[in-house]
């Protein structure tokens, strides 16, 4: 009887180091039912990276305006009013920790601000940095730094904001020496509705001005 309880216990143990070993699975796509349509795509999903022991998976999720703000209050970050919201969460699966997440934005694609949030179903390690780059050379990015994210660790919501709708453009994730790329949201040369009503307005008004002074 003794010996069969030993056995119990190993196996116990053995399950709790298997459950133990799992990939953590982030939650930003518990959220997708709310994420941005644009009468074809739902701006929702998931994108897979790997090199070699750099591998794991990146979920993502484009907001229309206001509704980040609605759906994640007090979350650590606030949406500008206008502004389609991008959120993505790594979920890190290889033997390699990963140092940076760089989502390539176009130069003549504005973006506003960047940050991070958390809740309870969206949670993981804390960038060191959140950037937007405006480089000479290359393209715009929006970047996150890590220390390292191990597996099976994923990290906070990473978002940033553009008054400009999406469209898939490269992202990329870095650690020394390894780099994998995929496909992410990032923002189009289209602007969010009311931001061309505004612009139409504006043209209109100038228009009617120098008309008026015609006269």
């Amino acid at each position: 009887m003794l010996k069969k309880g030993k056995v119990l216990i190993c196996i116990a143990a053995l399950l709790i180091a298997a459950l133990s070993a799992l990939p953590l699975q982030a939650d930003l796509l518990s959220y997708s039912g709310s994420a941005y349509n644009d009468g074809i795509t739902t701006w929702a999903g998931t994108s897979g990276y790997v090199d070699g022991p750099l591998n794991g998976t990146i979920e993502y999720s484009v907001y229309a305006p206001d509704v980040f703000n609605t759906l994640f209050p007090g979350s650590g970050y606030t949406a500008p009013l206008n502004d389609f919201t991008y959120a993505y969460q790594i979920i890190q699966a290889g033997q390699s920790d990963l140092s940076k997440l760089d989502v390539s934005i176009a130069a003549n694609r504005p973006s506003d601000t960047i940050g991070t949030f958390s809740t309870n179903q969206v949670s993981g390690d804390a960038p060191l940095t959140s950037i937007l780059t405006v480089p000479k050379t290359s393209p715009y990015s929006a970047e996150w730094s890590f220390s390292g994210i191990i597996t099976p660790n994923s990290s906070q919501g990473l978002v940033f904001s553009s008054p400009n709708s999406p469209e898939m453009r490269f992202g990329s994730v870095i650690n020394s020496g390894l780099s994998a790329f995929g496909y992410l949201p990032s923002p189009s040369t289209v602007p969010e509705p009311s931001s061309l009503l505004l612009v139409a307005c504006g043209a209109f008004i100038i228009t009617s001005y120098k008309v008026y002074r015609r006269r």
